[in-house]
């Protein structure tokens, strides 16, 4: 390779001081350590975490790869820019950010889908009950068929939406967009050593991050009056406020480049960019491994409240499920809350035992709650997965075959969704109307096409 002539900086390249070189190979090195130790605590934590469960893992590691990737360019400083490969130095802006950025707005997208499926989903599983109800006051002129038939069209429709599939697929085509413009923008600096980033790649990258950044709050407006039990809202706020901080700061001192430091070597404004996505990074992991280990210790405490009392059975959650108003409210908050398969799950249970424990009431529960992918997936420990499957499988059907599970979900409910249900408006129309019909009709059992 040779230094590209056409490209090359008019007044030479400078010599990078000893404290710029330090900090071009101090910064990757520190930026890929961290990114590495807090990917490998992610991961194990993710694997008994339902709160983590929850989180697109693939997308989030995808944005912990965009900014290993931004994590190169500071390698420039120390080997010389003028042994630096031209196709780098434009590759990397594009690549990076679209692996850093595009992942959280399709986080953004696929959360408000995930939204629009749980309700589609009620809608489906209600809507043979919704014919007897006041709010269908012509029930004749609609049949059974046509108004399943209808929702189970949207809930298909609104299913691939807020699939792992499409989320991937939207990840693969934007970032094979920046890669290809990218380049495009490279195409006469392919084989060469020494390019500065020109006029037009500067304001390419100016407007494919304006492009992201319309794209995000397009993203958050959508969910803007969600509910946000995964606190997916926040972080993706938190993630867009620190990242175009970040690229906004690093493209002024670049472009004014005051006392001409980085002219000069002394400096590369690219630093501030890769420190702003170090702090994206205990964004997207270490916060979230916090939060999930608050959530498990919260729950044992409450655990260990129930047993020192030696009974649940005075619990308020206890108290609204016992109530058959209240368990309407408590079913709408949880649809809005993205969580309506723990209700189901816990009411399915009590029924299947009622019944008599009927192993084919015991399958029915496992194709619905407990297998990988099903429709109304619960989150459960692996442990407790695959000791259910086992016993499925060798039809060791026994009436206990739930109970751990059961518990779990009831905990979850408890000292998850029940606090922000008692802060909803929800709750407070129901204790302005204990004893009278709210209206809401979500009462109705699962059709068996679900």
């Amino acid at each position: 390779m040779s230094n590209c002539s056409e490209f090359l900086p008019a007044e030479g390249y400078p010599t990078s001081s000893d404290f710029n070189k330090g900090m071009g190979i101090f910064l990757p090195i520190f930026t890929w350590s961290y990114v590495l130790v807090s990917t490998i605590f992610y991961l194990k934590e993710h694997r008994s975490s339902s709160f983590l469960k929850k989180r697109q893992t693939a997308l989030i590691l995808t944005s912990s790869f965009g900014i290993c990737i931004l994590a190169i360019f500071p390698i420039r400083e120390f080997v010389g820019r003028e042994r630096f490969p031209c196709v780098l130095t434009e590759l990397i802006p594009f690549v990076s950010l679209g692996l850093f950025a595009f992942p959280v707005v399709v986080r953004a997208l696929h959360y408000y889908w995930r939204i629009q499926f749980n309700r589609k989903l009620a809608k489906s599983a209600f809507a043979k009950d919704a014919l007897a109800s006041k709010q269908v006051q012509d029930a004749a002129a609609v049949t059974d068929t046509e108004i399943l038939n209808q929702t189970m069209v949207e809930l298909r429709t609104a299913k691939f939406l807020a699939s792992k599939t499409w989320a991937y697929f939207l990840q693969l085509m934007f970032t094979l967009a920046f890669v290809v413009a990218a380049l495009i923008l490279s195409k006469d600096r392919l084989d060469c050593l020494g390019c500065e980033n020109n006029e037009f790649s500067f304001y390419a990258q100016v407007v494919f991050a304006a492009i992201l950044l319309g794209t995000a709050a397009t993203g958050l407006r959508l969910v803007r009056k969600e509910p946000d039990p995964l606190g997916i809202k926040q972080e993706v706020k938190a993630l867009y406020i620190i990242g175009f901080f970040g690229l906004v700061l690093n493209l002024c001192l670049e472009s004014i480049d005051p006392a001409d430091v980085q002219a000069d070597g002394k400096w590369f404004w690219n630093y501030i960019l890769v420190m702003a996505l170090i702090g994206c990074q205990t964004v997207l992991m270490p916060l979230q491994i916090y939060n999930a280990r608050k959530l498990v210790r919260k729950r044992r405490t409450s655990s260990l409240s129930d047993t020192a009392s030696g009974n649940r059975r005075n619990s308020e959650l206890d108290l609204l499920l016992d109530s058959e108003v209240g368990r309407e409210y408590f079913k709408s908050h949880l649809v809005n809350e993205l969580s309506i398969e723990n209700y189901f799950f816990w009411r399915d249970v009590n029924a299947w035992k009622e019944e008599g424990c009927s192993a084919e009431g015991a399958k029915y529960i496992y194709d619905v709650y407990i297998a990988n992918n099903s429709t109304l997936e619960i989150n459960i420990s692996g442990v407790m997965h695959n000791d259910i499957e086992k016993k499925i499988k060798l039809n060791q059907i026994e009436p206990s075959i739930f109970d751990e599970a059961y518990k779990t979900i009831v905990v979850l409910m408890e000292t998850n969704a029940f606090p922000r249900f008692k802060k909803s408006s929800l709750y407070k129309q129901w204790s302005g109307t204990e004893g009278s019909d709210p209206n809401l009709n979500m009462g109705a059992a699962l059709p068996e096409s679900i």
